[in-house]
């Protein structure tokens, strides 16, 4: 048999040490904000540009576990009321909102920020 005790304390001690190497902990303070705004919603629209930037899925990977259960997707259909903003630089929030249909409804900092779509005011 396996030792359960032996095996939590080097999964704890790993821990202790390495702390979080995935920055998890980060990213649910980033979208702690945006938690709290939707309440219950049951799926979120996302928006990072470029899309071409190499670390595009790695970002929306910390959307889908900080907002979780919530569902977030880039492509839903219909379109859900609340879109996550997910950005890695500076942004014109007011033009890329205009370009998608949107408005802002905060801007939480550190690249967070949420919007709706202007038809469902």
């Amino acid at each position: 048999l396996y030792d359960v005790r032996q095996f939590f304390h080097w999964t704890a001690s790993q821990a202790a040490q390495h702390g979080d190497p995935y920055g998890f902990a980060r990213q649910q303070q980033r979208f702690s904000g945006v938690a709290a705004a939707v309440g219950t919603a049951d799926t979120l629209g996302y928006l990072s540009i470029p899309l071409n930037n190499p670390n595009w899925e790695l970002m929306y990977d910390h959307a889908l576990y900080a907002l979780a259960p919530r569902l977030v997707a880039w492509n839903a259909r219909p379109a859900p009321r609340f879109v996550v903003g997910n950005f890695a630089g500076p942004v014109n929030l007011e033009g890329l909102a205009r370009t998608y249909g949107l408005r802002v409804v905060k801007d939480f900092g550190d690249g967070v920020v949420l919007f709706e779509r202007e038809a469902q005011r």
